[in-house]
């Protein structure tokens, strides 16, 4: 799997693609320090310091290309919400960060030390150049979601004229797997997604369309009530690239990439758009009735 042209001049590191306009660092243990591992990898020298009472960051000095820094924070009381700032500076950019959590009772401490590298992003409108024998996998993250958001994976096998042939091309929690085995879902231990074993693909399959839907329960939800949602894409077992969906606005669904056959090759496009009118509308788009 591998991208025709980086969109974003080849920044597999570039800063501002590497973190988000809004860090949720989520809930930590009061009374105890807690340290949080940050990916970034800034495309020169970067300098970075916290607008946070008695925060530390190590390094405070990035090198081009640099993995990260941990931050981290000082004893706070139950009940204290942290909301500062991050910033981030190099020869030629300043980007703020800003930063969200709450010191909760009975949460964990947090301890983390070395942050992971950042994965390339893409963006909407990219495609890339299969090779036809991979193991695809889209597994779907947030930085935090209202009560009761529910969001799981559809996966649409689709044939001529980009339409199924009936309710066994919908792969779902109410289907998990096709009946070829090569489309499976998973929502389980934290984990939502779905994974196309290109090879196993019958020959009249001519796209796969993989979505995202957040779940229908008249309460009016969609992903405006989500932060930061993105789809991590994993090729063989390893993760490779990352997919912000940061188009979203008020839909219910969204169409987040499409496999298809082009001149004898599978390609991936990145979409990244849905339907506020929700999941019935987007299972009309392919061809399938639902009541």
């Amino acid at each position: 799997m591998e991208r025709e042209q980086s969109r974003n001049g080849g920044g597999a590191g570039i800063l501002p693609a590497a973190l988000p306009k809004i860090l949720d660092l989520g809930r930590f243990a009061p009374e105890v320090e807690n340290s949080f591992a940050i990916a970034a990898a800034p495309a020169e020298e970067t300098r970075v310091t916290a607008e946070i009472e008695g925060a530390r960051l190590a390094p405070a000095l990035l090198p081009a290309g640099s993995g990260g820094f941990v931050l981290t924070l000082p004893e706070m009381r139950e009940g204290t919400v942290v909301y500062g700032a991050l910033v981030l500076r190099s020869a030629h950019e300043e980007r703020r960060i800003y930063v969200a959590g709450e010191a909760q009772a009975g949460e964990p401490q947090r301890r983390e030390k070395s942050p992971l590298p950042p994965l390339p992003q893409l963006l909407r409108g990219e495609r890339l150049t299969l090779s036809g024998g991979e193991t695809l996998e889209f597994f779907y993250e947030d930085a935090g979601r209202a009560a009761g958001v529910d969001i799981d994976a559809y996966v649409f096998r689709l044939h001529e004229g980009a339409r199924v042939r009936g309710d066994g091309d919908l792969v779902f929690f109410g289907n998990e797997t096709a009946d070829d085995g090569s489309i499976r879902v998973e929502k389980s231990a934290g984990k939502i997604g779905a994974s196309v074993e290109v090879a196993k693909l019958a020959a009249s399959v001519e796209r796969v369309a993989v979505c995202l839907s957040v779940y229908e329960d008249g309460a009016g939800r969609d992903f405006s009530h989500v932060r930061d949602p993105r789809v991590i894409l994993w090729e063989d077992g390893a993760p490779k690239y990352a997919f912000p969906l940061d188009a979203l606005r008020c839909e219910k669904t969204v169409n987040v990439c499409e496999i298809y056959r082009y001149q004898g090759r599978w390609k991936l496009r990145l979409v990244g758009a849905g339907f506020a009118a929700g999941l019935a509308r987007l299972c009309e788009a392919y061809g399938l009735s639902v009541e």
